[in-house]
């Protein structure tokens, strides 16, 4: 179960709850990832412990199943939410989990969730984007994340349209295919603790991959409100490194025969 507050958003079910992990007293095993859970586990006959065997593996791998049909009924309740949008709806839902706080013989029931719900971005449409009433799964969708890049500019690649190469293939930003730096937070925790790798599912879009971006095409030539906002959104101690790539990249001008063309600053 999760648990949606009086807005009708996920939220954490130790807020309001202090057990998560109901199934024989006086067990007082705490899950401690977001959510509650009920289910026929087998414990030792003092019924203070969890057993060790296949048949609570399997148990656990049942729980985990369910949380499909959580995400599948979040996505429903989330279209409901006209006020906010589906993005933010997700966002709450993604900042609910964590993966450190449980009780260490509930561990193999966290391991089970965490690993289905990895399994679930790539299936079910519960990653948000820049679009408030948009959110994907990553199967067929190549998703891009900002590292470090100032708001005003990553507004100004997406409105002119910056494409970048990615898997030999040109891909144009946009506000669907672009996640917000909170969600990539939380998604790279599940991914530490799945042991799998962000970079297998998100794009990485830093100040290297924008200055090859443009070194390749004439980006700021073509598009001179890119330059006009990168160079106001700067601060003093950035300025002479960027301006090193810069120096790299074409940008517009008139030569002295009154012709238009591109050409690098040192040009």
């Amino acid at each position: 179960a999760m648990l949606i507050d009086s807005k009708g958003f996920p939220t954490n079910w130790s807020n309001f709850f202090s057990n998560d992990f109901y199934i024989a007293l006086p067990l007082k095993s705490h899950l401690g990832c977001g959510v509650g859970i009920s289910n026929n586990f087998k414990v030792q006959s003092g019924r203070t412990h969890l057993t060790s065997s296949e048949e609570n593996e399997q148990f656990a791998r049942d729980v985990a199943g369910l949380l499909v049909g959580l995400t599948k009924t979040l996505e429903i309740n989330s279209s409901g939410q006209g006020k906010k949008g589906v993005s933010t709806f997700f966002m709450r839902f993604w900042q609910i989990w964590d993966w450190n706080g449980y009780d260490a013989e509930c561990k193999f029931i966290i391991d089970r969730i965490a690993e289905e719900l990895w399994r679930l971005i790539y299936t079910e449409k519960i990653i948000p984007t820049y679009e408030e009433n948009i959110a994907v799964c990553l199967e067929d969708n190549r998703c891009f994340y900002f590292v470090d890049i100032p708001s005003p500019l990553r507004e100004a690649l997406l409105e002119n349209g910056f494409s970048i190469t990615s898997e030999r293939k040109s891909v144009q930003l946009s506000d669907t295919n672009v996640v917000p730096e909170g969600f990539v937070s939380n998604l790279r925790r599940l991914a530490e603790y799945t042991g799998n790798q962000i970079e297998d599912t998100l794009f990485r879009l830093s100040w290297e991959e924008i200055s090859l971006e443009c070194e390749t095409r004439p980006w700021l030539a073509e598009k001179p409100k890119l330059l006009n906002t990168l160079a106001s959104c700067l601060t003093e101690d950035r300025m002479e490194g960027i301006g090193r790539w810069v120096a790299k990249c074409k940008v517009s001008g008139i030569n002295s025969e009154g012709q238009k063309g591109h050409w690098l600053p040192h040009e």
